[in-house]
């Protein structure tokens, strides 16, 4: 068994990635604080190395919104913002204990209910890579980038013409409002071809109501 001792890297490495990253983003990223008690649950929950760039934001955020909130990547535990942490959110959705193999490892969504997550295996021969649970097409579809890339493109990546026509005019200040742990929903759904995204009846859910419908539980 690992011990927190070893899965911290004293020279931060990882985290001195994410801040370089940070750095030249060019979306707008808020770092959401942390108590170090979660952090260190998380890296115990999760046997990740704060090495990596995902062990790193585990335990040195309590996650980090991306373009006003639009995408949250998962970090420990933020009582203001954010409460899902990265294990937290998995447990009973992808792993029924911490310690096993899920078959994929949700590490981020939107708000609008598409799910990011690593391949463990589940969603095809590509392990390690980086997935989406598309919230109009309801299927996962591979991104062919690893989880380092991924959170380098939320960062720097051109979000207003990935999401397209799914965005409505004052997104953004809608977006900031909402919590960490809620999303939009929208009648008819996203899923349901028709009127443009500004004429759907728009409301907050929690996120775990939309991951429910969209995917389901264990």
């Amino acid at each position: 068994m690992y011990k927190l001792k070893d899965l911290i890297d004293d020279d931060s490495k990882g985290w001195g990635h994410v801040e370089d990253w940070i750095s030249k983003a060019t979306n707008k990223v808020e770092v959401l604080t942390s108590e170090i008690d979660d952090s260190e649950e998380e890296l115990t929950n999760l046997l990740v190395s704060t090495e990596t760039p995902m062990g790193a934001i585990v335990y040195e955020t309590g996650g980090i919104l991306v373009d006003h909130g639009w995408i949250r990547l998962f970090g420990a535990s933020n009582g203001d913002k954010m409460e899902r942490s990265l294990s937290i959110w998995n447990k009973g959705r992808t792993l029924v204990a911490f310690g096993e193999k899920p078959p994929f490892l949700l590490v981020a969504d939107d708000v609008l209910g598409g799910s990011y997550a690593i391949n463990c295996g589940g969603l095809g021969d590509d392990y390690g890579q980086m997935y989406y649970f598309a919230f109009d097409t309801l299927e996962w579809e591979p991104l062919e980038i690893d989880y380092s890339e991924f959170v380098w493109w939320t960062f720097t990546g051109d979000l207003e013409e990935y999401y397209g026509d799914y965005r409505w005019e004052g997104w953004q200040k809608d977006v900031e409002a909402l919590h960490g742990d809620q999303a939009f929903d929208f009648d008819p759904f996203l899923s349901i071809d028709g009127a443009p995204v500004e004429e759907r009846k728009r409301t907050v859910v929690t996120a775990a109501a939309l991951y429910s419908r969209h995917i389901g539980e264990l």
